[in-house]
């Protein structure tokens, strides 16, 4: 689609539009349930990812409407499933991924280009100590992260 497009900066920004659904942890989730589990109606969606009814209908319906999964009605419940048979290939490449270059994504920071406002720069980007490289950055767990006083950006602690 990209290359059809001529490559243009707009084909590339719907092309970034489209990662931004699955990208959300809660819809990963549900996206991971429902290549895991299959099809389940929102009352048995709700029981294995544990948000509420409400919080769980907005991220199934933002799936939906992006086209990433599809729902069938069986008398009054409505089922959701996965609507593209090349998703749970797409998801299995990405944990794989992940689980190679995890450390490197969780501590990709994006600062502001120069002459742009820092509103450009993600709120949460991440410092990475400077001591260290990308190649030594150790394994992450969860409690390496800590705010840095008087900064809006996250800093890795690495020992």
């Amino acid at each position: 689609m990209v290359e059809a497009a001529g490559g243009s900066r707009e084909s590339y920004t719907l092309w970034a539009d489209f990662w931004k659904a699955p990208s959300h942890p809660t819809r990963l989730r549900i996206l991971e349930a429902l290549r895991e589990e299959g099809s389940l109606n929102v009352s048995q969606r709700v029981a294995r990812i544990g948000i509420g009814q409400g919080h769980l209908s907005n991220h199934l319906a933002c799936l939906k409407i992006s086209g990433l999964v599809q729902t069938q009605a069986t008398g009054r419940l409505i089922y959701y499933s996965l609507a593209d048979s090349r998703m749970p290939p797409l998801l299995a490449l990405g944990e794989s991924i992940f689980s190679d270059h995890g450390a490197g994504v969780a501590t990709c920071a994006v600062a502001p280009v120069q002459g742009q406002s820092g509103h450009h720069r993600a709120p949460s980007a991440l410092v990475l100590h400077e001591n260290h490289a990308y190649g030594e950055i150790p394994s992450l767990k969860a409690g390496d992260f800590a705010r840095q006083d008087g900064n809006d950006s996250l800093g890795l602690a690495l020992n």
